[in-house]
C-alpha cells in the first residue's frame, strides 16, 4: 500500500531527488531530519515523498510535532510492522486530522492459498495440492514477499506450463 500511495506523489520510488528514505534510528539520532527532508525543494521540481521505514512508538513525539506544521508539498509515509491498538504512534495517526493509519493484515493460510492460485492462474500455470499446502505453510508475511516467491517459481518453470509440484516449490523457496 505504501508503494501505491507513494507512486501517487512520485513516478519513481527510487528517485534520489524527490524521495527520501529514513528510519526510526535516523530520526531519533537527528529529529530535525524529518521536517528538513519534507521542506526541501526538489532539484528537479515536483512534490517529495518521505518514507520512514520501521516506524515505531519512539517516533510518536517527533510525528506529533511534525503534524502541527506539515509540509504542503511532501507526503510522509510511515511504514511500520504490527502496531497494537495501544501503540502511541497508531493512536496519534488514527486521531489526527491530517494523518491516517492503514492496517495491513497478514493473510491466513486460506487467503494465502487463494492468492497463490489466482496469481498462478494469471500465468496459466496450475499447482498440485501438496505444493500449495507446502507453500501456504512456508511462505507468509506481506504480499510483496509472497509475490516475490511466486515470481521465482514462475521463472523457474519457464516456458514449461506443467503444474507446479512439491519439488518445484522446495527447489525455489527457502523455509
Amino acid at each position: 500500500r505504501s508503494r501505491t500511495i507513494g507512486k501517487s506523489v512520485v513516478a519513481d520510488l527510487n528517485d534520489p531527488f524527490n524521495v527520501a528514505t529514513l528510519s526510526t534510528e535516523i530520526l531519533t539520532d537527528d529529529p530535525a531530519r524529518l521536517p528538513d527532508e519534507a521542506d526541501a525543494i526538489s532539484m528537479m521540481g515536483g512534490d517529495r515523498l518521505i518514507r520512514v521505514e520501521n516506524a515505531s512508538d519512539k517516533l510518536t513525539n517527533f510525528i506529533k510535532d511534525y503534524l502541527e506544521n506539515p509540509s504542503e508539498t511532501a507526503l510522509v509515509i510511515l511504514e511500520a510492522g504490527e502496531l497494537s491498538p495501544r501503540s502511541s504512534l497508531r493512536k496519534l495517526c488514527e486521531s489526527a486530522k491530517n494523518a491516517a493509519a492503514l492496517p495491513c493484515y497478514v493473510e491466513d493460510e486460506r487467503d494465502l492459498a487463494r492468492l497463490i492460485r489466482e496469481t498462478l492462474q494469471n500465468e496459466r500455470i496450475g499447482i498440485d495440492s501438496d505444493a500449495l499446502n507446502w507453500l501456504t505453510a512456508n511462505i507468509s508475511g506481506d504480499r510483496a514477499k509472497v509475490r516475490s516467491e511466486l515470481e521465482k517459481i514462475v521463472t523457474y518453470k519457464g516456458a514449461e506450463k506443467t503444474p507446479i509440484n512439491l519439488s518445484d516449490v522446495q527447489a525455489c523457496c527457502g523455509q
